[in-house]
């Protein structure tokens, strides 16, 4: 996780769709000072994720939010960044769905998307939007660090 820390270098605010344990957020936050907002869903009903976070300091910064395709995500108004690692929430998103969510973020001005892939997401229409539209790539998951 440390290798991705400096590509956020310059982020004041952030949101993260699919905190999860909230090992991320929590980096973000102490690491590099960014005001983190998060959402994911079954925050209630996910005990191991619900206690983790607890432990972390971070239940008072996750919301319930489920994504779904060309339905505007709800972000706090300061927010100029959003982070999606590894979602699995998009597994069965089209082109068009990741199209209509990128133009709602504009929408609501933001100013940078963090994304890596999911590896079970393996369209090729899908990998050539991303790979033409990235302004700065972040290295490969090669494993966890």
């Amino acid at each position: 996780m440390r290798r991705y820390l400096p590509y956020f270098a310059g982020v004041k605010s952030g949101f993260e769709i699919g905190v999860g344990a909230g090992y991320l957020m929590r980096a973000l936050i102490d690491v590099q000072g960014i005001a983190m907002r998060g959402c994911d869903i079954n925050i209630e009903r996910l005990g191991v994720y619900k206690a983790i976070r607890a432990e972390l300091g971070l239940t008072h910064l996750v919301t319930e939010q489920r994504i779904e395709p060309r339905r505007p995500v709800v972000l706090p108004p300061d927010t100029e960044a959003v982070i999606g690692f590894l979602p699995a929430w998009t597994a069965k998103w089209d082109l068009e769905d990741y199209q209509w969510f990128h133009a709602d973020l504009k929408r609501q001005n933001i100013r940078r998307m963090y994304w890596q892939m999911n590896a079970n997401i393996d369209k090729p229409e899908i990998r050539a939007y991303f790979d033409s539209s990235v302004k700065r790539r972040c290295p490969k998951t090669t494993g966890v660090s």
